[in-house]
């Protein structure tokens, strides 16, 4: 087959991809590096004890919150179909990116809670890019068995990064670091999708059931944020109640059969 060179067009729909795509991993890491002491700071501003259980409890209320932003991001489908989807990626990345900075000036757990959930509403709508680098498995297997393959490992990795590792009591940490890499690796199903389910909708409702399909899930995980918490609380321990959202997973799994194949297939118009 003859190789076809980007155009300059696609060189820089790929970079403004990746460059959205970089920010939002690197506030994520840093959300989770500075959530303990910027909750220990804003509890007690907003009269609330600072002490360990509330910590805990509140910062998993803004993770939940954060997931109902991402779900709320939904919305931004119907614009994109309505509007052209370049302003509509202009316009999320310009939500994440405002209410993300104005997190630096809350002064209370509250205000910030309001700016996670809003800079979620931005972050989700940044699914409306496809992804440019095509996998080499969906080409070569397909989107389903691909796909299953990716959820196969998330399933695997989280059972045993948090249901054994967990409990090792040598080296634990190196076996603990060892699934997290090849957690990073199935979460590659975030590619897959923004392969395979566009491929599946005609281009008049191809953003707006994108966007459902991609964010109506994140409510039931801000749910079972607090249902992990619970879980903590009754065994004891945090190994057993990460482990179980494996299933979720296991359940995928069951699912994929039931979804059409797209390999080779042209896209619909």
């Amino acid at each position: 087959m003859e190789r076809i060179p980007l155009t300059a067009n696609q060189r820089r729909g790929f970079f403004a991809a990746w460059g959205g795509w970089v920010l939002d991993g690197m506030d994520s890491f840093i959300y989770a590096l500075v959530m303990l002491p910027a909750l220990r700071e804003l509890l007690p501003r907003s009269g609330i004890s600072g002490d360990q259980s509330h910590i805990g409890f509140y910062g998993g209320l803004l993770f939940a919150l954060f997931l109902v932003g991402w779900g709320c991001s939904l919305v931004w489908g119907p614009i994109a179909d309505r509007f052209g989807r370049v302003l509509t990626l202009m316009l999320t990345i310009l939500c994440y990116s405002i209410f993300t900075f104005l997190g630096a000036f809350a002064t209370g757990v509250w205000m910030l809670a309001l700016f996670r959930l809003l800079a979620g509403v931005g972050i989700g709508g940044e699914w409306f890019i496809g992804c440019l680098l095509l996998p080499i498995l969906a080409e070569q297997l397909g989107r389903r068995f691909t796909l299953a393959i990716y959820f196969a490992l998330m399933a695997a990795f989280i059972s045993l990064g948090f249901g054994y590792v967990f409990y090792l009591q040598s080296h634990a940490l190196l076996w603990f670091m060892t699934c997290l890499f090849f957690l990073g690796v199935g979460g590659a199903n975030f590619a897959m999708y923004t392969l395979w389910l566009p491929e599946q909708y005609r281009t008049e409702c191809r953003a707006s059931a994108f966007a459902f399909a991609t964010s109506a899930g994140r409510f039931a995980g801000a749910g079972i944020t607090f249902l992990v918490g619970a879980g903590v609380s009754y065994f004891g321990t945090i190994g057993i109640p990460v482990a179980l959202t494996s299933l979720a997973f296991v359940i995928g799994l069951l699912l994929l059969p039931f979804g059409k194949e797209t390999k080779g297939a042209p896209l619909p118009a």
